[in-house]
C-alpha cells in the first residue's frame, strides 16, 4: 500500500470558501475606494476652479463678475461672466456661459446653496434656468455658498464653502 499525501475534499471546499470570502471583501473595499476617490477628486476640482475664479475676478481692470454655476442632481456645471456694462441701467447687462464642465464618474452635485437673487443672478438665470450661482466681485467678496458633492450608491460626500466678506474658498 502506498503511502499518498493530499488535501481531502473538505478540505479544498473550506480553503476556497475562505479564498472566495477575500476576494469578496477585497473588491466592496475597492469599490468602495473608488467611489471616496472619485467623490474626492470632483471636490478638488471645483475648489481649484472657483479659487482660479476667484483670482480671474481680481486681476480684471473692467468691473465685471465671474461665477460658477451649479444644478442640483447634476453633473454639470460651468462658469458665467457677468459683464454690467454701465451703472444707470440694467437693460444693457450680459451674462456669457463658458464651455460647459461635467464631473466625472457619476459624481454630482446633491446640495447647493448660493445666489438665485441678485441683478447678477436674475440675469445669467437666462442662460442657466436651473442653476445657482456662486459669484466673485473684483473687490476680493463673494456671494455666499456652500456645495456638496456626492455619487450615487455612496455615502461618501464632499463639500465646499465660499466666505462672503474674503470670498475665500475652502473645502470641508
Amino acid at each position: 500500500m502506498r503511502n499518498e499525501r493530499g488535501f481531502t475534499l473538505i478540505e479544498s471546499l473550506v480553503a476556497i470558501a475562505i479564498i472566495s470570502l477575500l476576494v469578496s471583501l477585497s473588491a466592496m473595499a475597492l469599490k468602495n475606494f473608488w467611489f471616496v476617490e472619485a467623490v474626492d477628486r470632483g471636490t478638488g476640482e471645483l475648489t481649484a476652479l472657483l479659487k482660479r475664479t476667484q483670482q480671474r475676478v481680481v486681476a480684471e481692470t473692467h468691473p465685471l463678475v465671474y461665477g460658477a454655476w451649479l444644478e442640483e442632481d447634476s453633473s454639470d456645471w460651468g462658469i458665467v461672466k457677468f459683464d454690467p456694462k454701465s451703472s444707470d441701467t440694467t437693460t444693457d447687462d450680459v451674462c456669457v456661459k463658458e464651455p460647459q464642465k461635467r464631473f466625472s464618474d457619476g459624481v454630482k452635485v446633491t446640495a447647493v446653496t448660493g445666489d438665485t437673487t441678485s441683478e447678477a443672478a436674475t440675469e445669467c438665470l437666462t442662460i442657466a434656468p436651473d442653476a445657482t450661482f456662486v459669484f466673485f466681485y473684483a473687490r476680493g467678496t463673494a456671494t455666499e455658498a456652500t456645495v456638496t458633492l456626492g455619487k450615487e450608491n455612496s455615502t461618501s460626500t464632499g463639500s465646499i464653502r465660499v466666505f462672503p466678506l474674503t470670498g475665500r474658498v475652502e473645502r470641508t
